[in-house]
């Protein structure tokens, strides 16, 4: 298949945010499943206007000669900001090739979580509601050009009106020097003291606070399981000085880390993943990138039970689920380091549930959902 793969990024800049993990790791999948890729990518950002633009018009110009079977479009979390994306959009859908979208961002949808109920500026205000009716336009354009529209769960496709719909959850990797043989050779578990990792933003949305007060009840009477916290700096600057104080308990450590090269060592020091998210309308059909990260790299889970993830663990055995809370959260937290038989039983489940859950896996399902549109099935 000769597959039009347009992304709103650049995709040999270091990885910035989930969506940027998802966008650069299809592309790598098609590409691994011998899919002749015809790649559009450049920001969808204001200070890269010539360049995007120059990209688009670069791909309309090769349109003239070539022509793709499908067209794959990994849409940005914002509006599209220039004419000519949406241009190029229009000239598909008009040339009779199917487009697919993967539509991973909805917080325009929901006021409380774009900040339209808090007092704010003028300007703010403004912005808001200039980018609101930018996405609303936006989605009017995808509903009138889209054969499939894929979203991260069920939930989320509920609040979005198409025609066909499907849900594509991220991916994980089967890291060549991390195999099924390592993996279950780790149940056994030497050190007393067991450590938990937790990778990503320390805000209260993402459960920066809910997760350090429950390790703190967990080592009340004595450590009895450590933590490992790999965040941005800046946003730990920004929490309160009583967790920023944590760091001398001596169950706690704090690392900025990215890629495989720096993530890896530090998630070779643990024995579990922590999933602390806040449960919100947004978060219950959220499906977390850093959750299939902890597959990835083996790592049973202690998830909220935000709806979706809290589903997706539960289901595959791959780790235990708690509410939202200090107390509750910390007694799971006690479950995974004290029952070490439950322990092996998320291994042994992690192994199988990897397999099943590749990015490759993703964009399989894609590419034969594009051939059957392709051929008017």
């Amino acid at each position: 298949m000769k597959l039009l793969y347009i992304t709103y990024i650049d995709t040999t800049a270091p990885i910035a945010s989930g969506s940027s993990v998802r966008a650069i790791k299809m592309q790598e999948s098609f590409r691994s499943l011998d899919v002749d890729v015809m790649l559009l990518e450049g920001w969808n950002r204001k200070d890269q206007r010539r360049e995007r633009s120059a990209a688009v018009l670069q791909m309309m110009e090769r349109l003239e000669n070539e022509r793709p079977d499908a067209c794959y479009v990994e849409l940005p979390a914002g509006p599209l900001f220039f004419a000519a994306d949406r241009q190029l959009l229009r000239h598909l859908h008009a040339s009779g090739i199917p487009i697919a979208y993967f539509y991973g961002d909805a917080y325009w949808k929901f006021p409380q979580f774009r900040g339209a109920e808090s007092k704010r500026s003028f300007a703010e205000s403004l912005r808001d509601g200039l980018v609101y009716w930018a996405q609303r336009s936006c989605l009017k354009l995808y509903q009138q050009t889209a054969r499939l529209v894929y979203f991260p769960s069920a939930t989320m496709a509920e609040h979005f009106d198409f025609a066909q719909k499907r849900v594509s959850f991220p991916g994980c990797e089967l890291l060549p020097d991390l195999t099924e043989k390592q993996l279950v050779s780790a149940k056994t578990v030497t050190d007393d003291v067991m450590t938990g990792i937790y990778v990503g933003g320390v805000s209260y949305r993402y459960g920066a606070s809910l997760l350090l007060e429950a390790f703190k009840q967990v080592n009340a009477d004595g450590i009895k399981a450590r933590l490992l916290v790999v965040c941005d700096p800046n946003s730990w600057q920004d929490l309160p000085s009583e967790l920023r104080e944590l760091e001398q308990s001596g169950w706690l450590e704090r690392h900025t880390a990215f890629g495989d090269d720096q993530l890896r060592p530090l998630y070779e020091r643990a024995q579990f993943a922590c999933l602390p998210l806040r449960r919100n309308i947004y978060n219950d059909f959220a499906m977390s990138i850093k959750l299939f990260e902890y597959l990835t790299y083996g790592k049973p889970i202690v998830s909220t039970n935000c709806k979706q993830m809290a589903a997706f663990v539960e289901q595959n055995g791959i780790g235990v689920v708690s509410a939202d809370n200090t107390a509750e959260y910390a007694a799971a937290i006690h479950q995974m380091i004290e029952d070490r038989q439950l322990y092996s039983d998320c291994l042994a489940a992690i192994v199988r549930t990897r397999v099943d859950n590749t990015w490759e896996k993703r964009a399989r399902a894609i590419l034969d959902d594009l051939e059957h549109v392709a051929h008017g099935k």
